[in-house]
C-alpha cells in the first residue's frame, strides 16, 4: 500500500499531462473559431485609385526599414505608418491579416503550419465581387489562403523556398530571381490589385538574425527593386504599399510578442494618399483602407479600420467612408457577439474587443470551481501518498532544495526563452520542447536522489528498500506542483477556448509546463523502477548468501 499510492499519483500526472498536450497541440494548430459574417456590400465612396499595388517585404523590421533611401523617400511624398502586427507573428497568420483585415483572434491562422484555406470575407474577394482583376506572386501562402478568390478574380505565380538552417546560402541566389521575376509578372497585365512578395529578407534574418550585415544588406537589394517598381508605377493614378508580415529578432526569429518582431512599417503613395501623412495603425487596417481606395466594398470579417486620417478624401468622400464603416462595424460586431455569446461587456461597450474581453472574463468565472477543485484536491491526494509512504521529511527538504539550486543555476541558465520567436525553425520546435523535457528530467532526477540519499544517510537502520518511497514521494511532490501550476494556466488563459486564443507567448509557456509535468512523472516512475530492480537483486543475492551459509 505505501507504494500504490505513490505510483498511481505519477500515473495520473503522466497520462493527465499527456492527454493535456496533445489536445492543447491540436487545439492551436487547428484553432477555428468559427465566425461566420454577413457581407455589407456599402460602397465606400467613389474610388481614388485607379489600382492599389502592395510589395510585402518579408520579415522586414520597423527600425531597419528607416534604412531603405527609396523607401524614406515614400514617406515623405506619402504616408508614414507605423504598425503592430497580431500574434503568433508568423508569416501565414500575417499575410492572413493583411487581407482580411482581422488578427487570429477572428480568422483562426496560428501558425505556418495550417493548411485550411480561409472561408471568411477578404479584399481579394471584394476586388472580384466589383469585377476587378488582381495578379498575385510570391509565397505559396497566398494560394493556400485564398485560392478560389483568386481564381475568381486573376492569377497567382507561386515563387518560394523552404527556409532552413542553411537555406540562405543554398537558395538566394534563385530566390532573388523568383521574387524579381514575381515583381515583373503582377506587372505584366494591368490590375485592380497587385501583391507581390520579398522573402529573401526573410531568409537573411533566420540565418543571420535581424540586425546582421547580412539582413540589412538584403534589405538594401529590396530597396533598389522598390526603386525599379516605383519608376513603373504611374503614381498619379495608382496606389502603392510597403509593408511587412512580421519583425525580427535580433537574433533571428518571429512568432512571439517581442516589440522588434510586433513593430512593422506601412508606408502608402500615390493617388488617394496625403503627401507627408504620418500615423499609427495596426495590420488589420491594411484591407480597409485598401477597400476605400478602391471604392470597394469593406471585408466584412475586419475587425481593422481604413486609415481614414492619411486617406485624401473629400468632405462627400469622408461621409460615404464614415457610413460605410458604420455599416460594416455595426455587423461585425453583431457577428461577434452572437458567436461568443456576450452582447456587451459590463460597461456596455459593444465594440469587438470589449466582446472578447467579456467572453474570456466570464468563460474565467465558470472555470473557477474545476481550478479550486484541482488546486486543492491534487495536493492533498499527494500529501497523503507522501505520508502513507513515510518518506523521510528531511530527505525531501533536501530534494526541493537541490531541485531550486537547479533552477537557480545550471538547470535554470538552459531554459530556453519561453517565446515561439526563440524557435527560428520549424525544424527547431522539436528539439525545443525535447529540451524542455531533458532540463526537467535532470531536475527530478537530481531531486529524487537527493532525497532518497538524504533519508538514507539519517536513517537509524540505512536500508535500501525505502529509497524507492523517498524518490517517489519526492517525484510526486514535483509533478503534483506542476500539475496544479498548468491548472493555474488552463484557468487564466482560456486554454482550449473554442473562440479565443491567449498571447502567443502563453502558449509556449503553457505548453512547455504541461510537457514538464509528463517529464517530471515518466522520470520518476523510470527511477523507481530502476530502485526496484536494484532493491530486488540486493534481496535476491542476500537471499543466496543465506542458504550458502546454512
Amino acid at each position: 500500500m505505501k507504494r500504490i499510492g505513490l505510483v498511481l499519483g505519477l500515473l495520473s500526472c503522466a497520462v493527465g499531462s499527456a492527454a493535456f498536450a496533445w489536445r492543447m497541440w491540436d487545439w492551436a494548430l487547428n484553432f477555428d473559431p468559427g465566425f461566420t459574417f454577413s457581407t455589407v456590400p456599402v460602397p465606400t465612396g467613389s474610388p481614388s485609385s485607379a489600382g492599389v499595388t502592395i510589395l510585402l517585404v518579408d520579415g522586414l523590421r520597423l527600425d531597419a526599414s528607416r534604412r531603405m533611401q527609396t523607401l524614406n523617400a515614400l514617406r515623405l511624398e506619402g504616408a508614414d505608418i507605423e504598425a503592430q502586427v497580431g500574434t503568433p507573428s508568423f508569416s501565414r497568420p500575417g499575410r492572413a491579416t493583411v487581407a482580411v483585415g482581422a488578427y487570429p483572434a477572428i480568422h483562426g491562422v496560428t501558425s505556418n503550419r495550417q493548411k485550411r484555406e480561409i472561408p471568411l470575407d477578404n479584399i481579394i474577394r471584394r476586388v472580384g465581387a466589383m469585377g476587378g482583376t488582381c495578379r498575385i506572386a510570391g509565397s505559396k501562402i497566398w494560394s493556400s489562403l485564398f485560392g478560389k478568390d483568386i481564381e475568381r478574380c486573376g492569377v497567382y505565380r507561386a515563387g518560394e523556398a523552404k527556409e532552413g538552417p542553411g537555406a540562405f546560402v543554398r537558395q538566394v541566389p534563385d530566390v532573388r530571381a523568383s521574387q524579381e521575376a514575381g515583381i515583373a509578372f503582377i506587372l505584366q497585365e494591368p490590375a485592380m490589385l497587385r501583391i507581390a512578395d520579398i522573402i529573401s529578407t526573410d531568409f537573411a534574418a533566420h540565418e543571420y538574425g535581424g540586425t546582421s550585415p547580412e539582413y540589412l544588406s538584403e534589405v538594401q537589394r529590396t530597396d533598389v527593386l522598390l526603386g525599379e517598381l516605383v519608376r513603373t508605377l504611374d503614381l498619379t493614378k495608382e496606389t502603392l504599399i510597403v509593408t511587412s508580415d512580421h519583425g525580427h529578432r535580433d537574433a533571428g526569429g518571429h512568432g512571439g510578442e517581442e516589440a522588434e518582431v510586433l513593430s512593422i512599417p506601412i508606408v502608402m503613395v500615390g493617388a488617394g494618399i496625403k503627401p507627408g501623412a504620418v500615423a499609427k495603425a495596426s495590420q488589420a487596417d491594411i484591407a480597409p483602407t485598401v477597400a476605400a481606395l478602391l471604392g470597394a466594398a469593406l471585408p466584412a470579417a475586419s475587425s481593422g479600420r481604413p486609415l481614414e486620417s492619411v486617406l485624401a478624401l473629400e468632405e462627400s468622400g469622408r461621409v460615404s467612408l464614415n457610413a460605410a464603416v458604420a455599416a460594416q462595424r455595426a455587423a461585425f460586431e453583431r457577428a461577434v457577439g452572437e458567436r461568443l455569446g456576450v452582447t456587451a461587456d459590463p460597461r456596455g461597450r459593444t465594440d469587438w474587443a470589449s466582446l472578447v474581453i467579456a467572453h474570456r472574463d466570464a468563460d474565467k468565472k465558470g472555470r473557477i470551481p474545476y481550478f479550486i477543485l484541482a488546486a486543492l484536491l491534487i495536493p492533498a491526494l499527494t500529501f497523503a501518498a507522501v505520508r502513507v509512504s513515510k518518506a523521510s521529511d528531511l530527505g525531501l527538504l533536501a530534494g526541493l532544495a537541490a531541485v531550486v539550486l537547479g533552477l537557480l543555476g545550471p538547470i535554470g541558465a538552459r531554459i530556453p526563452t519561453m517565446s515561439f520567436s526563440a524557435i527560428n525553425y520549424d525544424e527547431m520546435l522539436v528539439p525545443f520542447f525535447v529540451r524542455i523535457l531533458t532540463l526537467v528530467a535532470v531536475g527530478t532526477l537530481t531531486g529524487a536522489l537527493v532525497a532518497a540519499g538524504v533519508g538514507q544517510v539519517f536513517r537509524r537502520r540505512p536500508t535500501l528498500d525505502t529509497a524507492f518511497e523517498r524518490a517517489g514521494s519526492m517525484g510526486l511532490v514535483l509533478a503534483a506542483a506542476l500539475s496544479v501550476m498548468t491548472a493555474a494556466w488552463w484557468w487564466s488563459f482560456d486554454l482550449l477556448s473554442p473562440v479565443t486564443l491567449p498571447g502567443s507567448d502563453a502558449l509556449v509557456q503553457a505548453y512547455s509546463l504541461t510537457l514538464a509535468t509528463f517529464s517530471a512523472s515518466v522520470t520518476t516512475i523510470v527511477l523507481m523502477m530502476a530502485l526496484r530492480i536494484i532493491e530486488g537483486a540486493g534481496r535476491s543475492r542476500g537471499a543466496a548468501a543465506d542458504s550458502a551459509s546454512s
